[in-house]
């Protein structure tokens, strides 16, 4: 995969401890976005650089900076890593030129003509030594330079790379959890969302209630991996005109999902899938055995997802059978 395409840094559930000092950490930096770490004095921000570029070894977790996940054992990457730190680690006594032969000794890519074309174009003299020049401390800045307008403006435009980033994140984890429920596209998905439409609504409830289940697996529908539901509940209930409650559930569910007489072993697949992904709630228990109830999403044959409620008994045997189904508002 092209750098471009993935994340350039990758931290996962990096720990470091010293004495009175925990550090844990997770972040995601990518390629083409910029990140700061803030925090008070002792909060691990030099601590984290220390360990992303090898300066400092981690307790546990994983790091990988341009795909490499010990930059210790790829030299030839730190020369893709630049770093610059808040005071300047040369000699004071030494100049620019004197620094670029420096380093024009250690980097094999070292590159004199754009060096020297930076020094121009920053105005920093070829022979004044490090000592002499001027910082913070000898020269703070008491206000922010720029306009008012231009202040908006670039908190107007980090305001909206941020919800870029949000949105994005929050589609790979629908992706990840509702599968091809979600689109692949992710500026399809953003679109619905900005729109605020019915599918994204949908989205948002479909990805609630299974996130709801991975959180609580006690939640589980008993029996869902071998739950089963009868050929007549379809044929002769749902799809049978002549069944009056069936028929007028059958129709909203052909009318919104595809489904019909002739397709109706899909709905019972897409069905048994389910019982698997939703949280169940007990509704009442009896001699005939355990009523549930599974609040689930069906995405159907037409692209048109459906809030259904499904009814499911337990018999005293542990056997898991479909009872009933019907469409529901948002």
């Amino acid at each position: 995969m092209d750098i471009l395409q993935k994340n350039i840094l990758e931290v996962k559930d990096l720990t470091k401890d010293y004495p009175g000092f925990h550090l844990k950490m997770d972040l995601a930096v990518p390629a083409g976005s910029i990140m700061g770490l803030v925090g008070p004095n002792g909060a691990g921000k030099s601590t984290t650089l220390r360990l992303i570029l090898g300066l400092a070894h981690p307790d546990s977790g994983s790091i990988q900076v341009l795909g490499c996940s010990d930059l210790n054992k790829a030299p030839a990457l730190r020369e893709d890593i630049g770093v610059v730190f808040d005071e300047c680690s040369f000699p004071e006594m030494l100049d620019a030129a004197q620094i670029g032969k420096v380093l024009g000794k250690i980097h094999p890519r070292w590159d004199k003509a754009r060096y020297e074309q930076l020094l121009k174009r920053l105005e920093l003299p070829w022979g004044k030594k490090i000592k002499d020049f001027s910082s913070f401390e000898k020269n703070p800045v008491t206000r922010d330079p720029r306009t008012e307008a231009q202040i908006r403006a670039y908190r107007e435009k980090e305001q909206a790379r941020a919800r870029y980033l949000r949105d994005k994140k929050q589609w790979e984890r629908y992706r990840e959890t509702l599968g091809d429920g979600v689109p692949k596209s992710f500026e399809t998905f953003r679109r619905h969302k900005l729109a605020g439409d019915e599918k994204y609504k949908i989205w948002r409830l479909d990805y609630k209630r299974q996130n709801d289940l991975v959180l609580h697996p006690e939640k589980a529908l008993p029996g869902a991996a071998t739950a089963s539901a009868a050929e007549a509940k379809f044929t002769k209930y749902f799809f049978n005109p002549e069944n009056q409650n069936g028929w007028r559930k059958g129709v909203a569910f052909s009318s919104r999902l595809g489904y019909n007489g002739t397709n109706w072993q899909k709905m019972r697949a897409e069905i048994l899938k389910a019982a698997q992904k939703y949280p169940a709630t007990l509704r009442g228990a009896s001699v005939h055995g355990s009523s549930y109830s599974q609040d689930v999403i069906l995405y159907g044959l037409k692209g048109n997802p459906a809030n259904v409620q499904i009814g499911w008994i337990v018999h005293p045997d542990g056997t898991l059978h479909l009872v009933t189904a019907h469409m529901e508002d948002l």
